[in-house]
């Protein structure tokens, strides 16, 4: 949108210069101050021209600096968690649209990866979460693992319970991701796909 409102500036400028040189070249009492007048003319259309496209360039690279950067944070922050870039976005918008802050979220993402980690080595408690939860862990990936778990955890009803095993995958912070659960497995689903459709999530190749 700013975008569009900087090249609307430009677009009015240089219609405004162009004005400007029309009114001074009916002005012009003879041929050598028409010249002279239009040639000043040109030179303040030429001044607003190369103003506006320095303007644009401005913009255009800020807004490219700023698009590197966020893709440099989604790779960082997807690597940290065990999880693809795609997926994270897809996560941190779900969490953001229920209220969840994404460091709040990739807190909670890397303490189940510790989890799923003494899951894979053996631990008999992490495993059995995994377990009681449906979820075979064998060839999966940390990633994998979370979305699973988050699905299984938000179809619960016996919220005692789901709340033990939350415990056990998530650590003493589990109860932070209440109201993504309560959204139910199809809800954080639907808000998944709407990052999708609504254009929020770069894929693995742009990252």
């Amino acid at each position: 949108m700013e975008l569009f409102r900087l090249y609307g500036s430009i677009l009015i400028d240089n219609k405004e210069a162009l004005k400007e040189l029309e009114i001074t070249q009916k002005q012009a009492k003879n041929s050598q101050d028409a010249f002279k007048k239009l040639g000043d003319g040109a030179s303040e259309l030429g001044k607003k021209v190369v103003a506006g496209a320095t303007l644009a360039a401005g913009a255009l690279l800020g807004l490219g600096i700023k698009a590197i950067n966020a893709a440099s944070e989604v790779s960082d922050a997807s690597k940290r968690v065990g999880m693809s870039a795609e997926e994270y976005q897809k996560w941190a918008f779900a969490a953001e649209q229920s209220g969840i802050e994404i460091s709040t979220l990739e807190t909670l993402m890397k303490k189940q990866q510790t989890t799923f980690a003494n899951a894979t080595d053996g631990n008999e408690a992490a495993s059995e979460a995994y377990q009681k939860l449906g979820i075979n862990i064998k060839g999966l990936t940390s990633g994998d693992a979370f979305n699973q778990a988050i699905s299984a955890l938000a179809n619960m009803q016996d919220e005692t319970a789901r709340n033990t095993l939350a415990n056990d995958l998530f650590g003493k912070s589990y109860a932070d991701l209440a109201p993504l659960l309560s959204e139910g497995a199809d809800g954080i689903l639907a808000l998944k796909q709407e990052a999708e459709a609504l254009g929020m999530v770069m894929s693995e190749d742009t990252v």
